[in-house]
């Protein structure tokens, strides 16, 4: 058996999406709740903590550095992690309280997925987006409360998703290419 140490004992109140960026050597995840960003350097355990003005649900690491941002309404970029917040498009979720992005991944050609959540569970009206490189925003799912657990199998032919109230995870044949 291996010994287990704490890495970072910080306080989330609701963290999500822990992402390793090897290129810096650091942890990145977000806390929904407190509409944060965070990292933390692997090698000195420093952690910085950007804030936002609205819920990040989940984030994907750009080739050429920075970050895409599924937060509240809508998707993000930011070049780098004090850049300012670029638009990408409209408001997915304008005048939509009870929704929000929540978890998400990117695929191995640069297209994000990523999950709305209905927060009060009033609606099955949540569903899995994808956010293609050229900015386009696609509905491929519906009819969920809870998207969660976006991810590819090693092979990048099956795309999973759960719904998590439902206790249902989906999968869906998968092909990168198209």
């Amino acid at each position: 058996m291996r010994d287990v140490e704490v890495f970072w004992d910080g306080r989330a109140e609701l963290g999500e999406c822990p992402r390793w960026w090897a290129r810096e050597e650091a942890l990145y995840f977000v806390d929904i709740a407190q509409n944060q960003l965070l990292r933390v350097d692997g090698r000195t355990l420093a952690t910085r903590i950007r804030t936002f003005d609205a819920p990040i649900g989940c984030f994907a690491f750009r080739r050429r550095g920075g970050f895409v941002l599924a937060m509240k309404d809508g998707f993000f970029l930011i070049d780098d992690f004090d850049a300012p917040l670029q638009a990408l498009g409209e408001a997915v979720f304008a005048n939509r309280p009870d929704i929000r992005f929540n978890d998400g991944r990117a695929d191995a050609r640069g297209r994000f997925f990523a999950g709305s959540v209905n927060m009060k569970k009033s609606a099955s009206d949540a569903g899995l987006y994808r956010l293609a490189p050229n900015g386009a925003i696609s509905r491929l799912t519906d009819g969920a409360l809870t998207c969660n657990g976006t991810a590819f199998s090693p092979d990048g032919k099956v795309l999973y998703h759960a719904d998590t109230p439902r206790h249902v995870l989906y999968a869906f044949d998968y092909d990168g290419a198209t």
